[in-house]
């Protein structure tokens, strides 16, 4: 015989200035990797993931063992559908802000199980601070997928791949080498970017993270210029974290190229910060401590 499963699947949307409405779903499917039977028992598994606001998914059968995934600590969920005669359960709890558009209509707050929407008939999004990221589905399997903790998720096409990103500053002037110590000590390495959109979240987390930011200070990000008898390419750049190649960005309108300062010094090395106007740039500046570099944006490509 067959043990019923449930499962309590918690998308956290979370908006400013309004409260995000509890709505209920239910499906047919387990979890993948994960054995039930070895859970704590809790028999309002539901209800303890239904008031945490960090549980996505609780994973509980009829005799009540109960398993709660947070979503801090998930960076790889999937949830695999079957049918009503597997005994198999899902009940996805979602979180809908009222100007969240969905591919449906027709959730209903607490519906009965026989009124909730299937997989078939939404797209479940969760969106936690800045990152809205979608439930992926393939076949009869659903895939949730996000960066480490609070890291910014970007999709990128040509290639087609994920990045993750997070910024860190440094309060004094730093080199690109103490960022390349900084971000490897964590097990990842110095970024590249590709998009203005990236560069722009780069932009905007400078903005939060240092007070009085001033034009010119950025953050290093990869790209290095490979000098040979102090003769530099303008737009030739080496790429060291294996994702970026960064070409398309910068024969851009987003960048400011000199090669060396204004007091000579060479201008390797490549931050995100800002220009005259305030646009968001990204600049050649002195790979040494030379007062521009306040910071560093790490990342790494999300494995598929």
């Amino acid at each position: 015989m067959t043990t019923p499963f449930v499962f309590l699947l918690l998308l956290l949307v979370r908006q400013h200035r309004t409260a995000a409405i509890t709505k209920m779903s239910q499906v047919y499917g387990t979890v993948t990797d994960e054995n039930i039977s070895d859970a704590p028992i809790n028999e309002n598994c539901e209800a303890t993931c239904y008031m945490d606001t960090d549980c996505m998914l609780a994973f509980f059968d009829a005799d009540s063992h109960c398993l709660l995934i947070s979503y801090n600590a998930t960076e790889k969920l999937e949830v695999v559908l079957t049918s009503k005669s597997d005994g198999l359960q899902v009940t996805f709890k979602v979180c809908i802000h009222p100007d969240v558009q969905m591919s449906t209509n027709i959730f209903q707050t607490n519906p009965p199980s026989d009124s909730c929407p299937s997989f078939d008939e939404f797209q479940p999004v969760v969106n936690m601070g800045d990152n809205s990221i979608p439930w992926e589905k393939e076949g009869d399997t659903w895939t949730f997928r996000k960066c480490v903790g609070d890291w910014k998720l970007f999709k990128r096409t040509d290639p087609n791949i994920t990045v993750c990103m997070q910024a860190y500053p440094f309060g004094t002037p730093t080199s690109r080498n103490d960022s390349d110590l900084f971000c490897g000590n964590m097990g990842f390495k110095v970024t590249g970017v590709a998009t203005v959109e990236e560069m722009s979240w780069i932009l905007s987390r400078m903005n939060v993270l240092i007070t009085n930011f001033i034009q010119y200070q950025g953050f290093f990000v990869d790209g290095i210029r490979p000098c040979t008898d102090n003769v530099c390419g303008e737009y030739i750049f080496d790429w060291s974290d294996g994702y970026t190649n960064g070409t398309a960005l910068l024969y851009s309108g987003y960048t400011k190229l000199s090669i060396t300062g204004n007091n000579g010094v060479p201008e390797s090395c490549l931050t995100v910060t800002k220009n005259e106007q305030g646009w968001v740039t990204l600049n050649d500046v002195s790979c040494a401590v030379a007062g521009t570099g306040v910071g560093a944006v790490c990342g790494y490509k999300m494995l598929q």
